[in-house]
């Protein structure tokens, strides 16, 4: 049997991170912020789990205009 072995096989642990803090972000979208009681939001630099939310937060409110702007179109020419 084959078996696929990714380079980065110790990235597991942050991938999974990622994961659970994009499933987060869809739930919750900019509200998520309002729960980062406990993240030292004033240090420099800031902490990397800020960036992954912005990020997603960006991601996902360019899905929904694109998708909500694929919606208009394909009923605009209906």
């Amino acid at each position: 049997m084959f078996q696929f072995n990714r380079a980065g096989a110790d990235d597991k642990p942050l991938r999974m991170v990622k994961t659970v803090l994009h499933e987060l972000v869809k739930l919750r979208g900019a509200a998520i912020k309002g729960h980062l009681s406990m993240v030292p939001i004033d240090t420099k630099p800031q902490p990397i789990i800020l960036a992954y939310i912005e990020l997603n937060l960006e991601v996902g409110i360019k899905f929904f205009w694109g998708a909500l702007y694929t919606c208009v179109d394909i009923y605009s020419y209906t």
